[in-house]
């Protein structure tokens, strides 16, 4: 399957959790560790760790291990901007059908 082709189930698997949308939203131009995201989103840390797995694998976030921590942060933080303006688009066609 080519790349164009696993965009939109990838899109689908990322986006139809809202935790993952939660976690790429709470790393928007900086980056943090899992103890600081965790706290953050009020999360157990094993839950949040699995995400942030998932989020590395689908080459979404970067991991950097630093001397005793990881870190973590966004590889492209346009997708925050997206997932706001799609936020925003949606919020205003529910609004305008009221």
């Amino acid at each position: 399957m080519d790349d164009n082709a696993a965009f939109p189930d990838l899109l689908s698997k990322i986006f139809a959790d809202k935790l993952n949308v939660e976690i790429l939203c709470s790393l928007y131009d900086k980056n943090l560790c899992a103890n600081a995201i965790s706290s953050i989103l009020n999360l157990e840390i094993n839950e949040l760790e699995q995400h942030l797995e998932i989020l590395v694998q689908y080459n979404i976030l970067t991991k950097i291990q630093n001397d005793s921590d990881v870190s973590y942060y966004l590889k492209e933080p346009k997708v925050c901007d997206s997932i706001l303006m799609l936020k925003e688009a949606l919020y205003k066609s529910i609004i305008t059908k009221k």
